[in-house]
């Protein structure tokens, strides 16, 4: 215990100078120690925070140095289409130049970027689940491929640049194939302001504005999305219209509706009383979220533009600055014929990718004979058909790939371009329809040659195409106010000389399922000219056919204009007889189908070696489709239900795929040709055919609101269709307009009170170029719109049913992927095999 009366106390405290001295040195000494402590923890913790900040910027340097790799991967694909699987070590991936590094501690010696193995496209689903809520392809089909990126990146710390920070990762990035099977895609503005009321079953996706607004109700099933803004609008006046309700489904189980307008009980038509994308209307993003889910995004959600690989933006005149044509209608050049080395307007090797012509595995080309030519006929003008079809390399036996055309095994010549094989038409296929009848369905002997028997046959067959109208087109010919040849599309003022292609006929001819007994291997010999003493196969439907054939009208080889180099169909006043030619398709109640691998209805001994099942019909001209297409004719079903079938051999299958590619595409009643839909002569599945022969009377204009004359009757058609319209000019004067989407195939009958069934994918991909007027204003006298059942079957409901035709456009859409830290020992074992 401390005596306060210890004498060493004692003098201590009499003497405070000395005592307070030491007291103060004591306590120097003390916190002497404690400031070093404290300046060597400070020196720690700086040099760790300087080596965190370091290595924050060298991670962020490595997904730089990724992302940057990701964006030229996306530049190769868009202008390629596809990419091989040693594509990066080829062609390696670049690292940004220095600069970009300028002005931070990134050690640009340490950097790289590699591209990993490029694998094959897995098809898939994309489900409408919470982690994909802003994905605009939720709930679709995708051929997606999964590219890897790899990245590193080192920053030298400034306190310890001995220590330099590293990062090292993997970025995926999925390149995402999506076929044009949306209800609706729009390479252009898309309108809808339909009168009755309708509904769309199925994804919409527009690369430009969508306009809405209805009379009496427009409803849609599925997503809605635009890279531009969705707008309560008619485009022509750029005003409010319509004041009918449109409404957007607004949850996963598709059950509930959400209007557009702001009180979805209020009847205003204001530009206040509707949620849009608008100038004044900051909440368009949150408030589209709130109201539909994620189900009706727009550019304010992100939305990106889709185009075929290759295919630059489309852009609309301006037709403010008159004289010039600032047009760029580059999506044209999917249904243009391949044109040859040398010409001037030869389109890039992606561009060629996406061509139905070279698609196809065969060619109808129409001609114009020079008259010294034997096969001239003077009634037509020379006008004559020829087909052919495209050489394999190496293997003969495997036919053209419809997705890619130009793999390894295409034979080219030494310019690079695909070398053609002629082929032999079998009769009754192609050529001039027959003007009257005697019977519901024309029939016809044809001869063809028999292999089994090395003799010349005789079948009874079908066909619109009678002897002697093989091959040429059907001259327009009118007698007073009757058409007896050909028919007159109102629309565009023309009288028409159409070439038919009649496709129960090809089927018969392609196809084993349309035959009770005869096999794959027989049908080879429809491919043999009976005259040809050789009896050469010219084409062998087994090893050759892919499903996609071309009807080739000569191109218009006047300068184009030099922003697209579009070459369209050379079809008004053709040959020396001023013919309007257009392709005209007949007899579709069943399509050509032949079997594949994946078809379990039939043993692998008699599957083709087909890439893809159904059928598609391409032009580059102006297409009218007759009748029902691909589709019973029964009354009962709907648009979202497909047909099932049974071939001749008694087998079933689901109904398949089937598309139509085209410059213009006009839907025909059943009536417009006499019993056109009656295959069997007894009216059965197909219901018939009415003797109503409208095309007789197309020259009758009718009265507007009168029903008079060429009236419809109930059709389906089950097909895909991309092809052209004429866009509507804000505020023309004359009125003319796209007819919106609900016109989108356009119309010649008088379809009131008449159901159209369809289901279809529309893909407005292009302006016409051939047939290029737009819908008049006064629609009355040529037509009255039909009742609408259109959409698509849930590809949930019906998982094994195929809405991908053969040959069909995929668009391109990128979606980053998932990002991954590796350590410098995984990524070593990964990138030494890549370097």
């Amino acid at each position: 215990m401390n005596n306060p009366n210890h004498p060493s106390i004692k003098n201590f405290l009499r003497h405070p100078r000395g005592s307070t001295l030491v007291v103060v040195m004591v306590l120097s000494i003390v916190l002497g120690f404690i400031l070093v402590a404290i300046m060597g923890r400070g020196q720690s913790e700086q040099r760790l925070t300087d080596r965190n900040t370091r290595f924050h910027e060298a991670l962020n340097a490595a997904e730089s140095i990724g992302n940057y790799g990701m964006a030229e991967v996306v530049s190769r694909y868009t202008s390629r289409a596809y990419l091989p699987p040693d594509e990066f070590s080829s062609n390696k991936l670049k690292i940004p130049t220095t600069g970009f590094f300028d002005d931070t501690y990134v050690d640009t010696s340490f950097n790289e970027l590699l591209g990993g193995s490029i694998g094959s496209a897995v098809r898939t689903y994309i489900p409408d689940d919470d982690a994909n809520i802003d994905d605009p392809l939720k709930g679709s089909v995708v051929d997606s491929v999964k590219v890897l990126i790899y990245s590193r990146a080192a920053t030298n710390p400034i306190l310890e640049p001995e220590h330099p920070a590293r990062a090292f990762l993997e970025q995926s990035l999925l390149v995402r194939y999506v076929n044009l099977t949306d209800a609706l895609f729009y390479n252009m503005d898309l309108e809808l302001h339909p009168w009755p009321l309708m509904t769309f079953k199925g994804k919409v996706h527009c690369n430009y504005d969508i306009y809405l607004c209805s009379k009496n109700g427009l409803d849609f099933y599925d997503t809605v999305t635009a890279a531009g803004k969705i707008l309560h609008l008619y485009k022509l006046t750029q005003q409010q219209s319509h004041d009918g309700n449109v409404r957007f489904i607004s949850d996963k189980e598709k059950k509930t509706f959400m209007s557009m307008r702001v009180n979805p009980d209020g009847t205003g038509n204001n530009n206040k009383d509707w949620v849009y994308n608008r100038e004044g209307n900051p909440d368009w993003f949150t408030e589209s979220q709130k109201r539909w889910n994620g189900n009706v995004m727009d550019v304010a959600h992100g939305v990106q533009t889709r185009n075929p690989a290759g295919i630059a933006d489309y852009k609309q005149d301006n037709s403010s600055t008159n004289g010039v044509d600032e047009l760029e209608n580059h999506a044209y050049a999917v249904i243009e014929p391949l044109l040859p080395s040398g010409h001037t307007s030869r389109k890039s090797t992606a561009v060629r990718h996406q061509k139905f012509h070279a698609r196809a595995c065969l060619v109808f080309k129409v001609e114009v004979l020079p008259n010294s030519d034997p096969r001239y006929n003077d009634s037509v003008g020379g006008i004559y058909v020829t087909a052919y079809t495209w050489e394999r390399k190496t293997n003969q036996k495997i036919p053209i790939n419809s997705q890619s055309p130009f793999d390894d095994n295409r034979a080219l010549d030494a310019n690079g371009d695909p070398k053609k094989i002629d082929v032999y038409i079998p009769p009754g296929v192609i050529g001039a329809a027959k003007t009257s009848y005697s019977t519901p369905t024309p029939k016809r002997s044809v001869d063809y040659y028999d292999s089994a028997t090395s003799s010349v046959k005789s079948m009874d067959t079908y066909t619109y195409i009678p002897a002697g109208y093989d091959l040429i087109p059907e001259v327009f010919v009118q007698s007073g106010i009757t058409v007896t040849a050909g028919f007159v599309d109102q629309r565009q003022s023309l009288d028409l000389s159409p070439i038919t292609l009649d496709v129960q006929r090809l089927r018969e001819v392609i196809d084993e399922r349309a035959h009770p007994t005869r096999t794959a291997a027989e049908m080879s010999d429809f491919w043999i000219d009976p005259l040809d003493p050789d009896k050469k196969v010219t084409f062998d439907p087994k090893t050759q056919w892919n499903g996609v054939i071309y009807v080739e009208f000569p191109i218009v080889e006047t300068s184009p204009r030099p922003a697209d180099k579009i070459h369209c169909a050379d079809v008004i006043g053709v040959g020396p007889k001023n013919l309007n030619l257009a392709l005209q398709v007949v007899h579709g109640e069943t399509i050509p189908n032949v079997p594949v691998a994946t078809d379990g209805s039939v043993p692998d001994t008699s599957k083709y070696a087909n890439p893809n099942p159904g059928f598609t019909i391409a032009t580059n001209g102006p297409l009218y489709l007759i009748g029902n297409y691909n589709s019973d004719g029964e009354t009962t079903a709907s648009a979202g239900e497909p047909d099932d079938w049974k071939d001749a051999k008694g087998r079933d299958y689901l109904e398949p795929p089937a598309g139509i590619a085209c410059d213009s595409f006009t839907a025909l009643s059943k009536n417009w040709l006499q019993g056109a839909q009656d295959l069997d002569e007894n009216g059965a599945r197909d219901g018939g055919g009415g003797w109503a022969e409208n095309r007789r009377d197309s020259d009758v204009k009718l009265v507007v609101n009168t029903n008079t004359k060429r009236m419809a009757d109930f059709t389906e058609m089950s097909v895909s269709v991309i092809t052209g319209l004429i866009p509507t000019i804000i505020k023309d004067s004359t009125g003319k307009i796209s007819g919106g989407a609900h016109n989108f195939p356009r119309f010649l009958e008088d379809w009131s009170g008449v159901d159209l069934r369809m289901r279809t994918s529309l893909n407005a991909l292009f302006q016409s170029e051939a047939h290029k007027e737009p819908m008049p204003k006064d629609t009355g006298y040529y037509y009255d719109p039909p009742n609408r059942d259109w959409g698509q079957p849930d590809v949930l409901d019906y998982p094994n049913h195929s809405r991908i035709p053969p040959g069909w456009i995929q668009v391109l859409d990128f979606r980053m992927g998932g990002i991954r830290n590796l350590t410098e020992a995984e990524y070593e074992s990964i990138a030494t095999g890549l370097r």
